[in-house]
């Protein structure tokens, strides 16, 4: 059931990365020209290429090692969480099996380790407290 689970998951952030008629793409595309330190990065890459050589834009996206670049505010990287390690593909993981998921397949933020961390250890909490209140 999880390989399942797993082609599938990757079958719908695949879609959502191709699929040009993508939802939430304006809503990516702002968040990333209004990012600072994002729009710093592809002015860089505009002008000399070898200063972020880790980096590539295409198509008006940015890259990081392949992966796609998210603003740290972008509305849906909670989604994303939740899809990595809450659903039966996430099998609630911990920080290292959730953040490998994440950025070794798709994306990319500043940030993003300790976004991680503290959705998991919220997490935890919420289990604690609701075990906690089954038993009473």
């Amino acid at each position: 059931a999880n390989a399942l689970s797993s082609k599938t998951l990757n079958l719908e952030l695949n879609t959502i990365l191709m699929n040009p008629y993508w939802v939430e793409f304006p809503q990516l595309c702002n968040d990333l020209n209004n990012n600072l330190t994002l729009n710093y990065i592809r002015e860089a890459l505009q002008h000399d290429p070898a200063l972020m050589p880790k980096y590539f834009s295409r198509e008006g996206l940015l890259f990081f090692k392949e992966r796609l670049v998210l603003s740290p505010n972008f509305t849906l990287i909670p989604f994303f969480l939740t899809k990595f390690h809450d659903t039966t593909t996430g099998d609630h993981s911990g920080f290292t099996k959730t953040y490998k998921k994440l950025a070794a397949t798709f994306f990319f933020w500043k940030g993003m380790k300790k976004h991680i961390m503290d959705y998991i250890q919220g997490a935890i909490l919420v289990r604690k407290i609701s075990t906690k209140l089954c038993l009473q």
